[in-house]
C-alpha cells in the first residue's frame, strides 16, 4: 500500500486507499473524481484530519 488519498467526487470528498502498483490519479478515476490535497497520507486517520480542514464546496448550496 502507498497510502491514503483524498479525492472529489460528485457527492463531496472522500478517502480512498492507494495500493502498491497504482498511482494517487488512477485511483481518484477509478472512483470518478479528481484528487485534491496532495498526499498520499501515511494513514487513514493522517488523511482524516486533513479532510476536516477542508471547506465544505457545498456548503454555500445550502443557504
Amino acid at each position: 500500500m502507498i497510502g491514503f488519498i483524498i479525492i472529489e467526487v460528485d457527492d463531496g470528498f472522500t478517502i480512498a486507499e492507494v495500493p502498491a502498483g497504482s498511482t494517487p490519479e488512477s485511483i481518484a478515476t477509478q472512483f470518478g473524481g479528481v484528487l485534491v490535497e496532495g498526499g498520499p497520507y501515511k494513514s487513514f486517520a493522517e488523511a482524516s484530519d486533513v479532510l476536516a480542514t477542508l471547506p465544505n464546496p457545498y456548503e454555500s448550496e445550502r443557504l
